[in-house]
């Protein structure tokens, strides 16, 4: 059976099944082979969490999917983001949310990109409290 190192030295198999974590026994861990939406590719990736990545689609816009599709919990997290979102409408604050996508939640592309990516590019004396609190 192929497998696939989760961390040093630990092996994984590769089949798509939860398993007991080989470099921590009180995790279990899983293989998943990527997997893109339609019209999003590797080179489309902006960034990945726990549960759900960022692409940039052809149109110039950003979807936010779960990259594991079983994962219920992800699905319900989306769901309750979307209902915030729709709550919450527009704000100067907040990226524009397009709303739900096939696949996920579509967003506009954020001018600066994210926050961190933001920060980090800027001289760290520009960079005072105020701006990183605002």
């Amino acid at each position: 059976m192929p497998t696939s190192s989760s961390s040093e030295n630990a092996v994984v198999p590769m089949d798509g099944k939860y398993h007991v974590d080989p470099s921590n026994p009180m995790n279990r861990v899983k293989y998943l082979e990527p997997w893109y939406p339609p019209g999003v590719s590797e080179t489309s990736m902006i960034w990945g969490g726990n549960t759900a990545k960022l692409a940039l689609l052809a149109d110039g816009t950003v979807l936010k999917y779960i990259w594991d599709r079983d994962d219920h919990r992800g699905k319900t997290c989306l769901d309750i983001e979307h209902s915030i979102l729709s709550v919450l409408s527009t704000h100067k604050r907040i990226v524009k949310y397009l709303g739900k996508h096939e696949h996920g939640l579509q967003f506009w592309l954020a001018a600066n990109g994210d926050i961190r990516r933001y920060l980090s590019s800027r001289d760290p004396s520009e960079s005072t409290e105020h701006l990183r609190m605002k």
